[in-house]
């Protein structure tokens, strides 16, 4: 198992844990990790809340790390300035 583990992870573009380690196990309750890889980014610099729990598809799909750190927009991303504020003039 250590093996094919070790094997596996060769090729993961980040850190990972040691096999079987301790804190493995509780991040991976913390986080919900319901196999490997899953990867979570958090917000190391200020509070260490969740940034994204999709981490391996944002690495995926923005592998330079153009969108890094892969933020949720935020609702004026979204939407378009005129919905907004006819929105809020409707209001």
């Amino acid at each position: 198992k250590e093996n094919d583990y070790k094997e596996y992870i060769s090729d993961m573009p980040w850190l990972c844990t040691p096999f079987e380690s301790q804190l493995s196990k509780k991040m991976a309750t913390k986080y919900k990790a319901g196999g490997i890889p899953h990867l979570v980014v958090v917000d190391g610099l200020k509070d260490g809340k969740i940034i994204t729990m999709n981490g391996t598809s944002e690495v995926g799909s923005d592998a330079d790390g153009a969108n890094f750190p892969w933020r949720p927009k935020t609702m004026s991303e979204i939407w378009p300035d005129q919905i907004l504020a006819s929105k809020e003039a409707a209001g």
